[in-house]
């Protein structure tokens, strides 16, 4: 609650705010927030499917890798070649259509 007056207001002003929560899930199912300053929000969670989702959802498509962007990235000893360096997920850069930026180390 905010008091008479402490913002300007002539009444107090009274938000409440209303969950639902799953212990099985571990979330709010459901979420309402009243407040006459920002209005009624509403967030449901629906469509919930227990069980282990189809594996297809995790497979590579045909033709794609995966690259880890995580790992520590690998500096050349002097002397050595340059490094092309593209930023994105395609290592090639040409489907992402980006131009490569030559590095020399060392």
């Amino acid at each position: 609650m905010i008091p008479t007056g402490a913002i300007g207001n002539d009444s107090p002003i009274l938000s409440r705010r209303e969950f639902w929560y799953s212990r099985q899930l571990g979330l709010n199912l459901l979420s309402i927030r009243e407040d006459p300053r920002f209005g009624t929000q509403k967030l449901e969670l629906s469509d919930v499917v227990l069980g282990e989702p189809d594996a297809k959802l995790f497979t590579t498509p045909e033709g794609s890798e995966i690259l880890d962007l995580r790992a520590p990235k690998q500096v050349a000893a002097p002397g050595t070649a340059p490094h092309k360096c593209f930023s994105g997920a395609a290592r090639d850069g040409v489907s992402l259509g980006l131009t490569p930026i030559v590095v020399n180390v060392g």
